[in-house]
């Protein structure tokens, strides 16, 4: 990466000062901030990309508000304040928003110093798509890394916070276990998400095509839920655990069976997404047909814990039929597979 970010800056001075001799150095920021928190070409490009769209939106709003409020300079100072709010708010969501107010901010500041003219963000337009550009080059010709090996990197790394949850829950519902290692097993599967989504999110530009970003959003989905009930299902145990109305007798085998099967499902499920090749066959499931026989009453956690169990499968066993060449996993062309309905 050093090496790409040195050959991008260097190459972005020499046609940043083609452009503008006084304005060379927004090409030079732009074509090292790409590289920030990024690694894959795929992030880099997304990364890229976004910058553009938001500078060239806040060149449009910027010189709007700029021009209406000429000479109000509280007006322009309020918005200065609003920019830099919105900067530090929305920034960490989508760079896209934190290029938009920056460009925003410049404006509103080029403004109050009587110094703004369409020359100036013209050039910061030009400029900015300069530097991305080469950016972008850099980033696939120079020492090119691929997305595909972060990524299963991060979903081996979330489903195996999955599993880890879903044993610590198994064992707390049944009194084998501690509520306090469930809830520590609960927040690492959060972090687990959000570094997940957060990679994803910057492989946006490598997912383009409209059938995998179809897909992608709906791997994605999937994943949520089942994450979504695994935590209703640690919250269930955690306050079983520590009201001490834990399963029993036939009741407890048949949820250590019920948790060991959606276990299964869950490796089944990372296979499914990560391996270069999978087969058709499907974890079993039966053992989940089990919590039919476990009396609960509809109000109970007991309840609530059978429910989390069963609609997790459901979402695992979605996941578990789309198949790698349904999801997206690396920057390249993928071999597809219609995805498999089933009716539940």
């Amino acid at each position: 990466m050093a090496v790409q970010v040195a050959i991008a800056t260097t190459l972005a001075t020499l046609v940043g000062e083609l452009i503008s001799a006084s304005r060379w150095y927004w090409a030079v920021l732009t074509a090292f901030l790409v590289f920030v928190g990024t690694t894959t070409r795929g992030a880099i490009l997304t990364r890229a990309y976004r910058r553009v769209l938001g500078t060239a939106l806040g060149v449009v709003v910027g010189f709007g508000i700029a021009w209406f409020a000429d000479g109000l300079d509280y007006t322009l100072a309020i918005s200065c304040v609003i920019c830099v709010f919105f900067i530090v708010y929305l920034g960490p969501l989508n760079y896209a928003f934190m290029a938009f107010f920056v460009t925003v901010l410049i404006a509103s500041m080029y403004g109050l110093l009587g110094v703004l003219n369409r020359q100036v963000l013209e050039w910061r337009i030009e400029e900015t798509a300069a530097g991305a550009a080469i950016g972008v080059v850099a980033a696939f010709v120079i020492f090119s890394t691929s997305s595909r090996p972060a990524l299963e990197s991060k979903l081996r790394g979330y489903f195996d916070s999955l599993d880890t949850l879903l044993a610590r829950s198994g064992r707390a519902m049944t009194g084998a276990g501690r509520a306090d290692d469930v809830v520590a097993a609960a927040n690492a599967l959060g972090i687990a998400h959000d570094d997940l989504r957060s990679f994803v999110a910057l492989m946006e530009m490598s997912l383009a095509d409209r059938d995998n970003r179809r897909l992608r959003r709906k791997a994605t989905t999937l994943i949520r839920n089942a994450g979504t009930q695994a935590e209703r299902l640690a919250e269930v145990a955690v306050r079983l655990n520590r009201s001490g109305d834990v399963f029993t007798g036939a009741d407890a085998a048949t949820i250590d069976a019920c948790v060991a099967a959606l276990r299964t499902q869950t490796a089944a499920a990372c296979e499914t997404l990560v391996a270069a090749d999978t087969s058709d066959t499907e974890a079993d499931t039966t053992a989940l047909d089990g919590v039919n026989g476990i009396d609960v009453d509809g109000m109970s956690l007991r309840f609530g814990a059978v429910l989390a169990m069963s609609e997790m499968s459901a979402s695992l066993q979605q996941l578990g039929r789309i198949r790698e060449s349904a999801w997206p996993i690396a920057d390249g062309e993928a071999h597809r597979r219609p995805l498999r309905r089933r009716r539940r």
